[in-house]
């Protein structure tokens, strides 16, 4: 008995050792020299919200070097100016990677919202970290090639056979691309062959859920199994409950008091939602995709999201609802500002959190658009008017910005110049899609306006009403103190 206890101590000691092992990436990419380079993932596949992995700032001659952890195999990307580069990555790996020639991304793209950068697999130089990677890449060519030469016999035709035959053939192909001991290789290609089964099977919906999601676990980072999912259930919600199967969870959402957990609770009636994490997955998936349909009204839709965040049975698709509640409630008024790390003009680095305990008027610029340079010398009264409680920051979306220095410096302007350059994201984080742009940071570094006025709109009785309403709240946050004879005395008050 003590043996087994014993070896069952050590089995979850390694699988705890597995669970935290790092990944590295290394090597030399003069082209980005001074920038700071984000690693990033999926929050969720849902969403698509982007999370940060980690950050790194390349030397001057180049070289990058970055070690952290990863909780299992993760797709991964890189943000690098006009394109962005993906690759797979798994624990424990080492990678030694190929960063492309650095092309900016134009100005007419940075601020077009239906601009979709480029997509490249991110080069691996080592052979060892270069495996799943180059396994799952020829996989997935011949299944683009398959797939496409066979998508109108598959979906118009219905072409069962022919979907089964070609499952077969990628069977084959997978054999000639053997990733050893990756089960997410596994996972990739049976979600891969998913979609080419579900093709002619789509008015088939339940046989291909009970095949391949019902009984199974919820992938969370295979983007594969999500893909899938997405094929099979674009709208869920008004497709089951337009369906005879689907009356009471019609009737359920039509009820006032309807929560969360009694909608997972009747759609767990029907034997095919039984197990209750990709149900819940599932009814998450589609109760924010039914919000932005009209399915389901808004702010119900927000309600059972929320309460999804809370009561879910399981943990994990509680943090999945509440990255779907964050993104719904992203740049909303009273939520975190998104940080950032940008360089000045005397080359020091700023970012937000520099500012903390004073009010920051965040502005998004580019020095040749003519609405900005007529904000500009707003900008610099404003700043010397509040210099006492309030920075005005300008990130500058220049592409030569010490040619813009050097006119900023002409002009005695009395705000803070950021170049956006080392650290582009910061654009998408406060989703600008046209300039300017503006926001108001509160001093406990939530967003007080978000979008704010311009300095030419109005805009400072709007900020003393806020730095009222902000001094108001921070009072009743204070403990009560009563006032006695050596206040009096002295002058002071319950504020001091």
């Amino acid at each position: 008995m003590k043996r087994i206890v014993v070896g069952i101590i050590a089995l979850i000691i390694l699988h705890q050792a597995v669970r935290a092992q790092g990944v590295r990436l290394h090597g030399t990419a003069p082209d980005y020299s001074g920038f700071i380079l984000n690693i990033e993932t999926y929050s969720d596949f849902v969403t698509r919200s982007r999370r940060l992995m980690a950050s790194f700032e390349v030397a001057p001659d180049g070289s990058f070097d970055i070690a952290f952890d990863v909780d299992g195999t993760q797709y991964a990307f890189i943000d690098l100016g006009s394109m962005v580069a993906h690759v797979y990555l798994e624990p424990g790996a080492d990678y030694e990677i190929v960063l492309p020639p650095y092309v900016p991304r134009a100005d007419a793209d940075r601020f077009n919202p239906f601009f979709v950068p480029e997509h490249i697999e991110l080069g691996i130089a080592n052979a060892d970290g270069a495996n799943l990677n180059k396994s799952i890449r020829n996989f997935d060519e011949s299944f683009d090639e398959i797939y496409n030469r066979h998508a109108i016999s598959l979906v118009r035709r219905r072409d069962v056979a022919m979907a089964d035959s070609l499952m077969a053939v990628l069977d084959s192909v997978a054999a000639r691309n053997p990733c050893p001991d990756s089960a997410f290789f596994a996972q990739h290609v049976s979600y891969r062959k998913a979609r080419l089964f579900m093709a002619p099977r789509m008015r088939r919906q339940a046989q291909v859920w009970q095949r391949y999601f019902a009984s199974g676990p919820v992938l969370w980072t295979c983007p594969a199994y999500w893909d899938a999912l997405d094929m099979l259930y674009s709208d869920f919600v008004a497709d089951y409950t337009r369906s005879r199967r689907g009356r009471d969870l019609a009737r359920c959402l039509g009820m006032a008091d309807c929560t969360f957990d009694t909608l997972s609770a009747v759609l767990g009636a029907d034997s095919l939602w039984a197990r209750s994490e990709v149900r819940d997955v599932l009814l998450i998936k589609s109760l924010y995709n039914a919000k932005y349909t009209g399915t389901v009204a808004s702010a119900r839709a927000d309600s059972l999201l929320l309460g999804a965040a809370a009561t879910a049975a399981d943990s994990t698709v509680r943090r999945f609802a509440r990255s779907v509640c964050a993104r719904i409630n992203r740049l909303k008024p009273g939520t975190p500002a998104p940080d950032f790390s940008l360089y000045g003009i005397r080359d020091d680095r700023v970012s937000l959190a520099d500012f903390a305990g004073r009010f920051v008027y965040l502005a998004f610029l580019h020095s040749d658009n003519f609405a900005c340079r007529k904000d500009m010398t707003a900008l610099s009264t404003l700043a010397k008017k509040y210099r006492k409680t309030m920075s005005v920051v300008g990130v500058m979306t220049d592409e030569d910005f010490e040619r813009f220095e050097a006119a900023f410096k002409k002009q005695k302007y009395a705000w803070t110049p950021l170049s956006f350059h080392a650290m582009q994201r910061v654009v998408t984080d406060y989703d600008v899609v046209a300039l300017p742009a503006y926001f108001l940071v509160d001093p406990d570094g939530r967003l007080a306006l978000s979008p704010a006025p311009a300095p030419t709109e109005d805009f400072e009785p709007i900020l003393n009403d806020c730095m009222r309403r902000h001094r108001s709240d921070k009072l009743k946050r204070q403990p009560y103190r009563e006032r006695n004879i050596y206040d009096i005395a002295s002058g002071g008050g319950a504020d001091k």
